[in-house]
């Protein structure tokens, strides 16, 4: 007898993705600092794959701003420019000026409430100390606020302003005082949204990421005065080989 079968198909990413996953979360986390080579056998040999797939990883990795290669060929985690930063915070104030305000103006209740919980969320993610949630209930959090003004301009050109800007984001909520901080102005953005308040919304966004590039200011100053830990390997970078969590196999593929 034959039997049809008709239900979904159960797809894995494949291995370069997940390399890049892993990689993409040791950068933003720190493990893997601004500035710090990159060197592709020890990378392999540490997660247990072969150069093919991490090739691709590191290459989609360049694309989002996080990996950089020089001139001879090395790559290194990107490191952070004061200009670009200062440039791209420009656009983005006056981008989220208008975002805010058009939340006020048309949000509904489904919309406040998921701006709410991607503030819980990210408020969760704090106490746990878990950097890299936070990350991503952060910008979840501009994101519904984007998406409940109603204006896909508006969003497609601040995704475009994030997209280049993830390093910096993490850097600045790596710290739990600027934590609660950022946490503290995103409760006070909601509150002038709620209130259909758009000329306050507007206002509170500004001041926040004000604030956020002073915040970033520091950082870099900061940084400054710190080296790189090297080309070693920390030991905190999770490994393919033997991790089943991961469903990576014994990593022997290419990737594809």
């Amino acid at each position: 007898m034959c039997i049809a079968l008709t239900g979904p198909t159960i797809k894995h990413p494949p291995l370069y993705q997940k390399a890049r996953d892993v990689l993409r979360r040791a950068i933003l986390a720190g493990q893997l600092a601004p500035g710090e080579r990159l060197i592709e056998t020890q990378l392999a040999q540490h997660l247990g794959i072969s150069r093919t797939p991490l090739r691709e990883a590191l290459r989609l990795l360049q694309s989002e701003g996080l990996v950089r290669r020089d001139r001879s060929g090395r790559l290194y985690v990107n490191t952070l420019d004061a200009a670009e930063i200062e440039s791209l915070y420009e656009c983005r104030i006056a981008l989220e000026r208008v975002s805010a305000s058009l939340a006020a103006r048309h949000a509904t209740e489904v919309h406040i409430r998921r701006i709410r919980e991607a503030l819980c969320d990210a408020r969760q993610s704090a106490s746990a100390g878990n950097v890299t949630d936070l990350l991503h209930h952060n910008i979840r959090f501009h994101r519904e606020i984007a998406l409940s003004g109603q204006n896909r301009w508006v969003l497609r050109l601040l995704e475009q302003v994030w997209g280049q800007m993830p390093l910096f984001r993490a850097s600045v909520l790596s710290a739990p005082r600027e934590q609660q901080e950022i946490l503290a102005e995103h409760a006070a953005i909601l509150d002038r949204i709620s209130l259909k308040d758009s000329a306050g919304a507007a206002a509170s966004m500004e001041m926040h990421l004000l604030r956020d590039l002073e915040r970033g200011r520091q950082m870099l100053i900061r940084s400054e005065v710190q080296q790189p830990g090297g080309s070693e390997i920390p030991t905190s970078l999770p490994r393919f080989r033997g991790e089943g969590n991961l469903g990576c196999g014994t990593g022997s593929g290419t990737g594809g």
